[in-house]
């Protein structure tokens, strides 16, 4: 994980999927206000959670898994490009751990942002009522299809060079 935040790469694809995310989310939050108006005589309206949160956090996947290659193919392909690997093969850990340790620290970084995007969904709170249920049901499923990319990233940087 260390070797993520020391990269500037890995602080410049935080910075513009932040951005990405903020702006998909103020074009969400435009279109529930504008359809609020006819939601409000309808008597059990979908509220926010079903209107805003959940198409947002489908496209925060999209683009977040989009994300995870540029993240991931450094991991293990970057070792065996700089001949390092042989130095991190005879540290006294095992190769299962030095998998895990990269799979932890990519995953660490997946869920920095995971929860600056549910910041950014809990920030309707101060305006409104969300149901946490629904919210807390996306960012799980988020979460897991992050873990899932994690995991198809590290196994092809580990079966390519470059």
């Amino acid at each position: 994980m260390g070797s993520l935040f020391v990269s500037p790469l890995a602080w410049a694809a935080l910075a513009l999927v932040q951005f990405v995310l903020a702006w998909m989310f103020l074009v969400q939050l435009d279109r529930y206000v504008a359809l609020q108006p006819q939601l409000a005589g309808i008597a059990g309206a979908p509220g926010v959670s079903d209107l805003l949160i959940a198409p947002w956090l489908a496209n925060a996947g999209l683009v977040i898994v989009l994300l995870t290659p540029l993240l991931s193919m450094r991991l293990l392909s970057q070792e065996i490009a700089n001949g390092s690997l042989h130095l991190l093969l005879a540290a006294p850990v095992g190769l299962g751990q030095i998998v895990l340790g990269k799979y932890l620290g990519l995953l660490g970084f997946l869920a920095l942002l995971l929860i600056l995007a549910a910041a950014m969904a809990l920030s309707l709170m101060a305006g409104g009522e969300l149901d946490l249920g629904k919210l807390a049901a996306g960012l799980l499923g988020l979460g897991l299809l992050l873990a899932a990319a994690g995991a198809i990233g590290l196994y092809l940087s580990a079966r390519f060079r470059q």
